[in-house]
């Protein structure tokens, strides 16, 4: 689905450097480093899971149903859901008035 795109080789790297300076003061520098590239990636997403049943409102009074998890993309409010069919399906914060999941 959507998820934010984390350079998968900088915390590899990373690590390659701090095996090669094992006996070098700056592997405690490198650790902090693979730390914080580890952990920094869940920081750069934006994007909001809640896990289903989940009931959308639509703006025209309609109401849409889903047993999967729906996806809200925090800096645009757009909304991603699956239908029945499996079929994915993004409403913008304009076609929607509220959503509840529980």
């Amino acid at each position: 689905m959507l998820k934010s795109v984390c350079p998968r080789l900088f915390p590899i790297a990373i690590f390659r450097l701090i095996l090669e300076q094992t006996n070098h003061p700056m592997r405690y520098l490198l650790i902090l480093l693979a730390l914080i590239a580890f952990s920094g990636c869940d920081l750069l997403s934006d994007i909001q899971e809640l896990e289903g049943p989940c009931t959308i409102q639509l703006v025209d009074g309609r109401t849409i149903s889903t047993s999967d998890t729906i996806e809200i993309l925090e800096s645009t409010g757009t909304l991603t859901y699956r239908d029945e069919d499996g079929k994915l399906w993004s409403l913008t914060s304009e076609e929607y008035e509220s959503y509840s999941c529980n």
